[in-house]
């Protein structure tokens, strides 16, 4: 008895706190997430030619550390993939590298 009761307070306590995770997203994360959609056939070496804020800034110069091949390198993207990533907020900045 004592267990159900403490099971009916502990349930909606913790409700509480993850109520805010279900809400809509922000209009910019809803454009990043309609071009993630939009190019999730694109390989990452290619996302990363597309949308260098996405990936470290050293992801294309090091092929061994992030693995994948060095061939995969030298993707050039077409106008409308530049113009959905800016629209998208992709800058040509990538993130830092964490080590």
């Amino acid at each position: 008895m004592s267990r159900r009761l403490l099971a009916l307070l502990v349930v909606p306590l913790a409700s509480v706190g993850v109520a805010g995770c279900g809400r809509d997203p922000s209009p910019e994360a809803q454009q990043r997430i309609v071009f993630l959609k939009k190019y999730e056939k694109l390989k990452d070496t290619e996302l990363a030619a597309v949308c260098p804020s996405l990936y470290p800034s050293d992801y294309l110069q090091r092929p061994k550390h992030y693995r994948y091949d060095a061939k995969d390198r030298g993707y050039k993207p077409n106008a409308t993939e530049k113009r959905d990533a800016q629209a998208a907020g992709c800058t040509s900045q990538g993130t830092k590298p964490t080590d």
